[in-house]
């Protein structure tokens, strides 16, 4: 909830750019809860982009996932265990892992 409070802040420069965050719990079949549903149990974030050309599209995801560092490095600085619980899922190809202390490329 933190993460989504945080990024939700600004808004898309654009208007033929829209961006919906929304929460859900693990194991609900990635179908956001509704507001009401306990806050405790909503951890995965779920970011949907609209956007009327791939270069916007592009633009904008790619400004997210820059906010996205910031936002998840203050989160490892100050609260450690928001990055160090059990990890349910699969970490395979997400972009910007970070392996044995360095940070991958691609």
């Amino acid at each position: 909830m933190t993460a989504q409070r945080a990024l939700s802040v600004d808004a898309e420069l654009s208007p033929l750019v829209r961006r919906a965050i929304s929460l859900s719990a693990p194991g609900s079949a990635n179908v956001p809860t509704p507001t009401s549903a306990d806050s405790d149990e909503r951890s995965v974030l779920h970011v949907n982009y609209a956007a009327t050309t791939n270069r916007m599209l592009r633009v904008a995801v790619n400004g997210f996932f820059e906010s996205l560092g910031v936002v998840v490095g203050v989160m490892r600085d100050l609260d450690v265990d928001v990055l160090y619980e059990p990890v349910r899922e699969g970490l395979e190809g997400v972009q910007g892992l970070v392996s044995n202390g360095e940070d991958v490329k691609s």
